[in-house]
């Protein structure tokens, strides 16, 4: 059977100290193994992916963004995943969003699917199972990225 094809919108939340939040979950169909991913999920019919961005934004953290405050995307890439008992093969734009820490309660919005969320450092996340090999990758770009952008112009 041909995996389900999927475009995915993804945020990564970027604070001042250079940190990104990550969602910690698990997929239903395995509940006894967690993971890091990132904020976003479908972009549905008639959305772009930054609509779904902020989108996603609101549902999984309860932070509403404007699709202006957006960085990006910043990266595209494509992956395999399982999910419920489904295959799918998602092909996914990411986005940074300047956000102070305390703009997420430590716990963030705890659900069937979400259980925790968490501000790393980049380089801590590669100690960790995410939901995606390359999530360590993208969230340094992430947050090197949004620095940069965050840089007072001299001159």
């Amino acid at each position: 059977m041909e995996p389900i094809q999927r475009r995915t919108a993804r945020v990564i939340p970027v604070s001042p100290r250079g940190r990104v939040l990550l969602l910690r979950g698990h997929d239903p169909a395995v509940p006894n193994q967690s993971y890091w991913f990132t904020i976003g999920g479908r972009i549905e019919p008639g959305e772009t992916a930054r609509q779904a961005a902020v989108r996603e934004m609101r549902e999984e953290v309860g932070i509403v963004v404007d699709e202006n405050d957006l960085r990006g995307p910043f990266h595209e890439g494509e992956h395999n995943y399982s999910f419920g008992g489904l295959e799918y093969h998602s092909t996914s734009a990411f986005f940074t969003v300047a956000l102070p820490e305390d703009s997420v309660h430590p716990m963030g919005l705890p659900g069937e699917i979400i259980t925790e969320t968490r501000w790393w450092s980049p380089a801590d996340v590669w100690h960790e199972p995410v939901s995606n090999q390359h999530i360590p990758h993208i969230v340094a770009l992430a947050a090197a990225t949004t620095r940069t952008a965050q840089r007072p112009r001299v001159g």
